[in-house]
């Protein structure tokens, strides 16, 4: 069963795996002289702000263009970010809690750099610039150029001990809730108390344009997890490793036992949740199954054959990590890996070597844990394909499982 999952698993992959290259997803950008390209767009992602972008007309193009703030201007990946190409001045000065002070004389930086657009209303834009030193957050008027919202902190230089936190972008917010709202206050209080985090400060920008239901605030907090149902089967085998609860009534070996595949329908259910939205490129996966079985094992004792015999109804809690490596418009492909426990109700054993009962059988127990491989495509964002592999995790005095498994699964809830 382990080859025919690796062959099921190699022919699932090969003909997305060029394509997976460089993890190109579809979108558009606008260079600097105002042309628009349409296509798809790779950039390193991680947490600082790309300062390149690599551009194909089609995945399956050869040709590729390089983007920078030297010839782009906006840069719209589908599903994913919005980056901007602005001229703006750049703090320099280190958040820093511990250690010697950072100097807040730091001149800030003019450059050419691409602003992560996190939100966007009728009054007011909010974007987000990190690089090697600190995130930092930036507003937007209109017709203007963004403005850096200010926060230093550092240890005081007389009592090191202490922390100096100048939160300048308190005032800056507050001051944008007066100008543009009519019933401020509110908003006013608001902004004294955020935190320089995207939650907090995205959340004033959103009142501050007025709840405007175009913003792209409303959008961000949409589908932070999906629920899933789906049908697959499942081949389950059961392997017993509990030889030595024999040898104290035997001085033959309990050895060479042959495992009859169960093959049985599954049910799944459980949710996505989305380690980072937007990207969408890792999933923690909660997954709960369903399944009945029926399996037979061959061993031999001696000089006889003992043919154990296991009805089970098997329900297992599942959790996942999956991890993106392909992404187009209908496709995304994904690889992952967990845990999984088994709980077994209603299990029945018997046994037709005779007396079989009398010479301790290894116990069967309700509970049993083993490691989870697989592998999804996701077809509209609404069609999970999946194969998984399930290999067995021997323990002492028990039997243990390994099972492949391959379905469909409907998710909910993204467009």
């Amino acid at each position: 069963m382990k080859n025919l999952f690796l062959v099921f698993f190699s022919v699932f992959l090969i003909p997305f795996l060029s394509a997976a290259q460089g993890n190109y997803k579809p979108g558009y950008l606008v260079t600097i002289k105002g042309d628009t390209l349409h296509g798809f767009i790779s950039c390193k992602t991680g947490k600082k702000n790309p300062v390149e972008f690599t551009f194909k007309d089609n995945l399956n193009s050869s040709a590729e263009k390089k983007f920078s703030a030297a010839n782009a201007g906006t840069v719209v990946i589908s599903e994913y970010k919005i980056y901007k190409r602005f001229v703006v001045d750049i703090s320099q000065d280190v958040v820093s809690e511990s250690g010697p002070p950072s100097p807040q004389s730091a001149k800030p930086v003019t450059d050419a750099v691409f602003l992560n657009l996190i939100d966007s209303g009728k009054n007011v834009a909010l974007y987000q610039y990190t690089d090697k030193i600190k995130e930092r957050f930036f507003i937007n008027e209109k017709n203007t150029k963004p403005v850096e919202l200010v926060l230093h902190v550092y240890p005081d230089p007389e009592h090191l001990s202490q922390l100096v936190r100048k939160e300048i972008y308190k005032r800056q917010l507050q001051s944008l809730a007066v100008k543009y709202l009519a019933q401020f206050q509110p908003v006013v209080d608001e902004a004294q108390e955020a935190a320089y985090t995207k939650g907090d400060i995205e959340k004033i920008i959103f009142e501050i344009n007025g709840a405007d239901k175009t913003s792209t605030f409303t959008a961000t907090k949409q589908y932070k997890a999906r629920p899933f149902f789906g049908i697959g089967f499942n081949a389950l085998s059961v392997h017993n490793f509990a030889t030595d609860n024999y040898l104290p009534l035997s001085a033959n070996n309990y050895a060479n036992s042959e495992t009859q595949q169960s093959v049985a329908v599954e049910i799944n259910l459980g949710e996505d949740v989305f380690i980072n939205q937007k990207e969408k490129s890792i999933i923690l996966r909660l997954e709960s199954h369903l399944a009945y079985s029926a399996n037979n094992t061959i061993t031999e004792f001696g000089s006889d054959d003992v043919l154990e015999q296991y009805n089970t109804l098997a329900v297992s809690l599942n959790p996942q990590l999956l991890f993106n490596i392909h992404s187009s418009d209908r496709t995304k492909i994904y690889l992952g890996a967990g845990g999984q426990l088994f709980i077994f109700a209603g299990s029945k054993a018997s046994y037709t070597q005779p007396n079989y009962d009398e010479l301790n059988p290894p116990a069967y127990y309700a509970l049993n844990f083993t490691f989870t491989t697989r592998a999804d495509i996701i077809l509209d964002n609404k069609f999970d394909i999946y194969a998984g592999f399930n290999p067995a995790f021997p323990g002492q005095r028990q039997n243990s499982l390994s099972a492949f498994r391959a379905g469909i699964n409907y998710l909910f809830g993204v467009k």
